[in-house]
């Protein structure tokens, strides 16, 4: 898909609206928070509309602790047979492992490598590295270090999920993850829903996708995304990012001089 130049658009913009302090409160109580409407009507209407139609989604899965990436001409050309193949290695390593299978871009690398620029997914990597966003978010999580955000967008279709882990990564200097929500349509019954396991073993929280809202939660906190039911309909759309405290975001800033 070719991506539109969107750099005359309206910028992606924070909901005038949010109530900082009584975010803050929330989050210091848990560590973590649902935050509807954490845009403007018309950001997320972009950004959704660029999710749907300008990506060319790579399809990622593990085996063990090696990830395969399948770029998008891969993708396409996939066969029922290399489907079957992938779900059945996917299925049998869950049992007891550690497994994911969702689509996905990866914002932060193409930026990094200067690729793709115009494509809008860029302007939303640069808002959440904007002065004002790294301004509320620490504001809201009290992390007050954090200084840089990377990007990644996920899809999820039938038969996709992300098992049980806990985000912290050695030498990112990860602080807290942020999971966007731009699912328009979503229903219980189809899976894909972000799980908080209890000490009891039981789900102390999920929360089912969503539209414009905002899922944030301190690393490292275990979690995991349920499987997406083979008549699930609709995809489940995020855009997933890690608030850090690195060097990086000297280096982003160089990019953007």
């Amino acid at each position: 898909m070719t991506p539109a130049n969107d750099h005359n658009e309206t910028p992606i913009q924070l909901n005038p609206a949010l109530d900082t302090a009584a975010l803050k409160k929330t989050f210091a109580e848990g560590g973590r928070i649902h935050i509807p409407n954490i845009l403007t009507e018309a950001s997320a209407k972009r950004v959704h509309r660029c999710l749907t139609n300008e990506v060319d989604w790579h399809l990622v899965f593990n085996e063990g602790e090696k990830t395969h990436t399948l770029f998008p001409e891969q993708v396409k050309a996939l066969t029922e047979d290399h489907k079957a193949k992938i779900r059945q290695i996917v299925l049998s390593q869950a049992k007891n492992q550690f497994q994911y299978i969702y689509y996905d871009y990866n914002i932060y690398d193409y930026y990094l490598n200067n690729r793709n620029m115009d494509h809008f997914l860029h302007r939303f990597h640069e808002f959440v590295n904007s002065e004002k966003f790294l301004s509320f978010i620490r504001e809201v999580s009290g992390f007050d270090t954090i200084t840089f955000a990377d990007s990644q967008a996920m899809a999820f279709g039938p038969g996709h999920f992300l098992n049980m882990h806990h985000d912290e990564a050695k030498g990112k200097n990860r602080k807290m993850a942020m999971v966007f929500n731009f699912t328009p349509k979503w229903k219980l019954d189809w899976g894909g829903v972000l799980q908080f396991p209890g000490k009891d073993g039981n789900v102390d929280l999920g929360l089912v996708p969503a539209f414009n809202a905002l899922n944030m939660l301190a690393i490292p906190q275990d979690h995991a995304v349920s499987y997406v039911s083979p008549f699930a309909p609709e995809i489940r759309y995020t855009i997933v990012c890690f608030a850090r405290e690195h060097d990086d975001a000297e280096l982003f800033k160089s990019m953007r001089a």
